[in-house]
């Protein structure tokens, strides 16, 4: 039960959630033809710790991520999804994890199924590879489980280096626990452990990386930060003084600062002319843990659920020929790959030539202009626990929203939402418990689930 379960543990468009090929490309005369891209993946982030998005007074200090979104378009309607595994795979390949069967986190442990994303997906590295871009991933990888081909994995979805962690830090291969200083570490196959913060290491890997690829590159930096287990960071990378048994909301904001403050030497690092020709892009894979949601905000939304607060996450795009701004655009993870494409140049077809079924869109219009009208008529998350067909699934939840509305359902209750009356969509705020609403609201939006399942259907039978 979506938002039961979550209480105990969530301008016109067209009709057609599914992208259109005809979307204008950037016009900027500074735009740098085939830049090189840097993405930066944070694990749990949601923008109620981001300084800049002004949503809690109590947020983490995010200086570095703040003065990202100075330099260019910050995006305040981005969803994630409920799960880690889904979100990353939403990155890489653009298309919702109902398409290839990945609904929930992939269990690392030794009792978790050997499910790894499908080798058929054509992926983001891919693409780069074949417009001739160098390619490299640092951070967590956890799509791929580690009896299911983890070794090389990131080069088998198109990357030609990789210093990757399995998953969350805890949980090996080895079967020992690790942590933020003790982490398993694989780099193009080779599993050691470092004693590295890993947050710190995977700064220490980008930069090494940036200075070793031929240009233009591009490289994704997934750092598992702030991700639990929750410990102190270095005090050095962080202002809030001793943190060493401090609740889980202190030591996650100081997290997110060490975070903060080594993407700030990430990109101070790299060298200006490079710089000049590089996009960067931020954002995070799930909103912010239950654990780590301070007052005012209710402390249920936040990831697992599927209320805003766990799956709205900070979007920032910044780049030559990308000006400073600000659009409420209804965006969504999926929109990175084709984004990212149009600035290589890559072509968005398969192996077939066929063009991708993509859930995604190029978000080049709003960076130009971030007044363009919504290019979707919805949102739209899930979360099944199947790794396989998602209608097989013992828990099969599914929420959508338009500008207003947001409607939820397990299967057998469901929920409905005014989130311009209320952005938290709590039990409180459900209309369908007593409120007032016009009966059409609500029919129309089980038609838009039901058609926005439909433009996404499970594709290996």
């Amino acid at each position: 039960m979506l938002f039961a379960l979550s209480l105990l543990g969530c301008k016109e468009a067209p009709d057609s959630d599914v992208p259109t090929p005809d979307v204008p490309v950037e016009t900027a005369d500074t735009a740098v033809e085939r830049p090189n891209v840097l993405i930066l993946l944070a694990d749990d982030l949601g923008v109620d710790n981001v300084g800049v998005y002004g949503v809690h007074p109590h947020h983490a200090n995010t200086p570095t991520i703040d003065a990202l979104a100075a330099e260019g378009m910050r995006f305040t309607t981005t969803w994630a999804t409920p799960s880690c595994s889904p979100a990353r795979a939403q990155v890489l390949t653009g298309r919702h994890g109902r398409r290839y069967g990945m609904g929930i986190r992939i269990d690392m442990g030794p009792s978790g199924a050997p499910f790894k994303l499908r080798e058929e997906e054509v992926t983001l590295g891919e693409l780069a590879r074949t417009a001739g871009y160098s390619t490299s991933f640092v951070g967590k990888w956890h799509l791929n489980h580690f009896a299911a081909d983890w070794e090389l994995a990131p080069r088998v979805q198109g990357f030609d280096w990789f210093a990757i962690s399995g998953g969350n830090l805890p949980i090996t291969s080895s079967g020992q626990l690790g942590e933020y200083y003790h982490w398993e570490r694989n780099e193009n196959g080779v599993i050691a452990f470092s004693n590295t913060y890993a947050t710190t290491a995977q700064v220490d890997d980008a930069l090494s990386r940036i200075e070793a690829m031929p240009e233009p590159w591009l490289l994704v930096v997934a750092f598992n930060a702030p991700h639990e287990p929750f410990q102190p960071p270095p005090p050095a990378l962080h202002t809030l003084g001793p943190v060493v048994g401090q609740p889980i909301p202190v030591r996650y904001r100081a997290a997110v600062e060490a975070m903060d403050t080594e993407i700030g030497r990430l990109l101070g690092g790299i060298p200006a002319d490079v710089r000049s020709r590089t996009n960067v892009v931020f954002t995070a894979d799930n909103g912010t843990p239950q654990e780590a949601v301070l007052a005012p905000i209710p402390h249920l939304q936040g990831k697992p659920s599927l209320t805003e607060g766990g799956l709205r996450v900070p979007l920032l795009v910044t780049g030559p020929g990308i000006e400073p701004g600000v659009t409420d655009a209804m965006t969504a993870l999926t929109d990175l790959l084709p984004t990212v494409a149009g600035w290589m140049g890559a072509d968005l077809v398969g192996p077939d030539g066929e063009p991708l079924a993509l859930d995604g869109f190029d978000l080049r219009p709003w960076l130009d202009d971030p007044a363009t009208p919504d290019g979707r008529a919805l949102l739209y998350a899930d979360r099944f626990t199947q790794y396989d067909h998602p209608n097989d699934s013992p828990v099969l939840e599914r929420a959508v929203r338009t500008r207003r509305w947001k409607y939820a359902t397990d299967g057998e209750l469901e929920f409905l939402f005014d989130l311009d009356a209320s952005p938290y969509d709590l039990l409180s705020t459900d209309l369908l418990q007593g409120g007032t609403f016009d009966p059409a609201v609500l029919d129309d939006m089980r038609q838009r689930l039901d058609q926005a399942v439909a433009e996404r259907p499970f594709e290996y039978p």
